[in-house]
């Protein structure tokens, strides 16, 4: 098989010498002749290799290699290549990647591939590798674009640097991979999703007897064998978490949660009052008195026993990965600020929307 493309950035022999030798170092080339003349190389290889190992032969001189392009225009043709993508997790991600490609300057069409982790794009003429990649990393994500051949070698490499030495050691990731690869030395949300992160297993030693999975978003889904959830794709977690790893956020979360219950409990009293008549918690204070009350106990409900949900739900807004935490949010934190904003302005709203008109 033999291939001419051309090379620019070669101004002498020795220039020639050198684009010569660096690209007859590329695995699978049999033969490269180049002319400095005509700027062309012409490559015989044992079967096709893309134009990207060329560049990344080339990285780092100022030598670049590329396709003819009169002869690809003039024949009104598309260059079409096939890449990897990593750190999508589900179609909004798909999409996002695919509408980034899409933008690149020179592409005509990106088509994102989300179950076999692929992009098709056509291009009028070729493009660098590390274009793409720029553009990925400028819009947001943790989305990374590769050749077929480098992706294996690259998730070794990145499996041989971030998998912790045991099992349950302290390197925590978010199950939904919304940052790829990425892990933390310490437990807590995801800055992308909002979700809790879980603690990275290492899967070459033996489960112990007992052990069991299941998906943190379909706790009906229990296996013996760490695995992904066949109904979401989410990586397994073990059901029984380790003890010295979640007893500390356990105990923090139960506490939230009675702080949660003595103050609301009493807003649900006062609030509920109203539906008796001749209400008797009026004959001990005037209701403006008593929306004042629930007020004050509503503050530290609002802001630090469920403030995490608000934290998860900016997260999750400000990324546009939307989930539960947005739900929570926009409903609870909307019904919050409506009832004070009608507190503090109550003629603003017409006399339906009190409670003495309904029951009137």
């Amino acid at each position: 098989m033999k291939h001419t493309y051309k090379i620019t950035g070669m101004t002498c022999n020795g220039c020639r010498s050198h684009v010569e030798k660096s690209l007859n170092e590329v695995n699978g080339v049999t033969k490269v002749s180049v002319d400095l003349n005509k700027e062309e190389a012409v490559i015989e290889m044992k079967e096709h290799i893309s134009l990207e190992r060329f560049e990344r032969a080339l990285e780092g001189s100022n030598y670049n290699i590329m396709m003819p392009g009169n002869t690809e225009q003039s024949a009104g043709q598309l260059m079409k290549h096939s890449y990897k993508i990593t750190g999508m997790t589900c179609n909004g991600c798909r999409s996002h990647v695919e509408e980034t490609l899409n933008t690149v300057s020179g592409v005509v069409n990106a088509a994102v591939n989300l179950e076999k982790g692929e992009a098709e794009i056509s291009m009028k003429e070729h493009i660098k590798l590390d274009v793409f990649e720029k553009a990925l990393q400028e819009h947001g994500g943790n989305y990374h674009i590769m050749l077929p051949g480098e992706e294996q070698a690259k998730h070794k490499h990145q499996s041989e640097d971030k998998t912790p030495k045991g099992k349950g050691t302290g390197t925590w990731y978010c199950p939904m991979h919304c940052e790829g690869e990425k892990t933390y030395d310490k437990p807590g949300d995801c800055p992308v999703c909002g979700m809790d992160l879980v603690e990275q297993m290492d899967l070459s030693s033996p489960s112990s007897e007992g052990d069991e999975y299941t998906c943190p978003m379909h706790p009906e889904i229990i296996k013996d064998e760490p695995g992904d959830c066949p109904i979401c794709g989410m990586d397994l977690v073990p059901k029984e978490p380790q003890k010295s790893a979640e007893e500390k956020g356990y105990k923090t979360l139960l506490k939230k949660f009675w702080i949660a219950v003595a103050f609301t409990l009493p807003i649900f009293l006062i609030a509920m009052s109203e539906m008796i008549p001749d209400n008797p918690m009026y004959d001990l204070a005037d209701m403006k008195i008593w929306n004042w009350i629930q007020f004050g106990l509503s503050l530290p409900v609002v802001f630090y026993a469920t403030w995490m949900f608000f934290e998860r739900a900016y997260r999750s807004i400000k990324t546009w990965n939307l989930n539960m935490f947005t739900l929570i949010g926009i409903g609870a934190g909307v019904a919050w600020i409506f009832s004070v904003f009608g507190m503090l302005f109550p003629n603003f709203f017409p006399d339906q929307f009190k409670t003495e008109w309904l029951m009137g």
